[in-house]
């Protein structure tokens, strides 16, 4: 029998968001698909939210990081506040992108270069469920607006 998934995060708590596990499990091509090569692969069904796991995992990020580096430590705010807005009604996509790009290739460790990926690859991957936060309604039912 074979389970249905709506995402998968590949890579562990940094891993990358994706609709498809059609990659070779190697470390370049997890790497080059954007994906994680930290250990663990994630499932979750269609009642998973694609914009609250990254949130969820960002806000870690955002609570976590040592605070040593101004790009770790600045940029997960700025990726928590962003993804935020996000429920309020703003969905910058080019700002949590760019944003997202830089947090990753500027951090001086593993911990925040891995740190932006679900954010990167949630944009890319469910722009639609993030543009549908925007209006005001969550495509999977699994986020109340009332407590984000």
């Amino acid at each position: 029998m074979t389970e249905s998934f709506k995402l998968a995060v590949v890579g562990g708590q940094f891993g990358g968001l994706t609709r498809d596990l059609d990659v070779p499990a190697s470390a370049p091509a997890l790497r080059g698909a954007g994906l994680g090569t930290e250990g663990a692969v994630e499932l979750f069904g269609d009642d998973a939210c694609p914009v609250a796991v990254a949130g969820t995992r960002t806000k870690f990020a955002r609570e976590e990081n040592c605070g040593r580096c101004v790009p770790c430590r600045e940029g997960s705010k700025q990726l928590t506040d962003l993804l935020r807005e996000v429920y309020d009604g703003a969905y910058r996509r080019e700002k949590l992108g760019e944003l997202a790009r830089v947090v990753g290739e500027t951090s001086i460790c593993e911990f925040g270069q891995a740190a932006a990926r679900p954010v990167a690859t949630a944009i890319a991957e469910f722009d639609a469920e993030f543009a549908a936060h925007a209006d005001g309604r969550c495509p999977s039912g699994a986020c109340d607006r009332g407590g984000r």
